[in-house]
This record gives C-alpha cells, sequence and structure tokens, in this order.
C-alpha cells in the first residue's frame, strides 16, 4: 500500500498513475481541497485523515516540506519518502531527460522536447512544468522532465539518460535553508549517473562545471549565450545530440 501525501496537479496526477497499474494507495492532504477529495475518491481512493496505516512508501508532492512533521513521523515508521519523479522513474521504462537549474529550467525543456518530436520521437514534457511527469511517460518515447530543487530532494535510484544542468544560483531559501543544501538538491539529479548516461552543462558556471567533472557520464558542455533564450536553445541542442547520440 501507497500513500500519497498531498493531492493537488502532482499528487492526483499520480492517482492516475497507480491507478493504471492497478496499485493500492491511500492520500491524504494537509489542506485538502474538495473538488480534489472528490477526484480522487472518484478514481477509487481512499483517504487515510488520521495517518494511521504502515506504509513501505509514501509519495509526497512537491510542495510539502522536506522536514516536515508527518513525513518525518512516517519514517520513523519505515516508511521510504518518495518524489514524483523518483516514481516515475522506477515505475515506468519510458527513457527520461532530467533538465534542472535555478534559471531557463522549462524553456529548455520545452526547446528540447520540440527539437526531439522534429527528429521524429514522441517526445513530451512534464514534470514542473505542466503536465505532472507521471501524467506523460506512458504516453512518451522520451520523456523530457523540467525537474525544481523541491521533486529532486527526494530523489533516491531516479537516474535520466541524459540530465542537463544549467546554472546554479541562489534560491528558495525559506524552503533548503542554506544556499548549499539548495546546490544538493539540485545536484541530485546527477548522483545516479553512469558512463552510459549523458551530462550535458554549462561550463561559464563554475560551480556546474565543478560538479560535472566529477561526474562517471558522457559530458557535453554548452557555453552561455548572449541571452537567456541563446543559452537555453545552446542546452537545448546538445541535450538532443546527447540523446541521439545515446540511441546511436
Amino acid at each position: 500500500m501507497i500513500l500519497v501525501y498531498g493531492l493537488g496537479r502532482s499528487g492526483l496526477g499520480v492517482l492516475r498513475f497507480l491507478r493504471k497499474r492497478g496499485l493500492p494507495a491511500r492520500f491524504y492532504d494537509d489542506h485538502s481541497k474538495e473538488i480534489e477529495v472528490q477526484e480522487a475518491l472518484s478514481l477509487g481512493f481512499t483517504p487515510d485523515w488520521n495517518l494511521e496505516g504502515d506504509y513501505p512508501e509514501v509519495v509526497a508532492a512537491p510542495g510539502v516540506p522536506f522536514f516536515h512533521p508527518h513525513l518525518e513521523a512516517l519514517k520513523a515508521r519505515g516508511a521510504l519518502i518518495l518524489g514524483e519523479a523518483e516514481l516515475a522513474y522506477r515505475l515506468s521504462p519510458t527513457p527520461i531527460i532530467g533538465i534542472t537549474g535555478t534559471a531557463g529550467k522549462t524553456t529548455t525543456t520545452l526547446f528540447t522536447a520540440h527539437l526531439l518530436r522534429g527528429q521524429g520521437l514522441k517526445a513530451l514534457e512534464g514534470g514542473n512544468v505542466d503536465p505532472p511527469l507521471v501524467s506523460v511517460v506512458d504516453e512518451a518515447e522520451v520523456a523530457v522532465a523540467e525537474l525544481s530543487s523541491f521533486q529532486l530532494e527526494r530523489i533516491h535510484v531516479f537516474r535520466p539518460r541524459v540530465a542537463v544542468l544549467l546554472n546554479l544560483g541562489v534560491d528558495h531559501l525559506d524552503r533548503h535553508g542554506s544556499v548549499e543544501a539548495y546546490h544538493q538538491a539540485k545536484l541530485n539529479l546527477l548522483k545516479n549517473l553512469t558512463p552510459e548516461d549523458a551530462l550535458v552543462y554549462n561550463e561559464g558556471d563554475p560551480k556546474v562545471r565543478q560538479a560535472a567533472l566529477a561526474s562517471p557520464a558522457r559530458l557535453y558542455p554548452f557555453t552561455p549565450g548572449n541571452s537567456p533564450r541563446e543559452t537555453t536553445l545552446r542546452a537545448a541542442l546538445e541535450a538532443t545530440r546527447a540523446y541521439l547520440e545515446l540511441l546511436g
């Protein structure tokens, strides 16, 4: 039995994803909206408002703080806390291109999916950009995922075939507590890469370059352009090239 903690577009997407696989789950939300609860019920799932069940896995929505007391209590009872990206990777064989950075994620994601479609591939974007990643992985030949630091906090074995690291700035300190913790969440995108994977990175960002050079993945550097749009296009072109080369 899986607990889906937090509804919204991510949590409801997870419930649909689980329903398609016939997997049992219950749901909980700190600030439930009646329309979302009704949709979850219509999918055949029931709530656990008192969090009384024992769950080996809990899929937490990105907006739920990493150290939320409820999640800490569930962990103490043996639960593994996952995010949507981790669940999609574990349950779907579709290859994923994961894209993160402080700025430019959405545009790079959209450019990359567009370029791959131009190569005849059924590439669908999802994740932090609408729709949720779990809503597209089953329909795509390759899923292009925009991944925020909130989504990357709960990575365990998630391994994109192509990782794209755009930049490491300062953001979301109210959530992560420090720049170092924020950067570490972003760098979780790289933690499971192997020599069979590709890493596209901005060689103009010293912290990004340092992280990339420590990775075992095949490296695809790009240089920043004269504008944010040009930079994201360069990243998307490298991501497309990297994925096509992995395909052979």
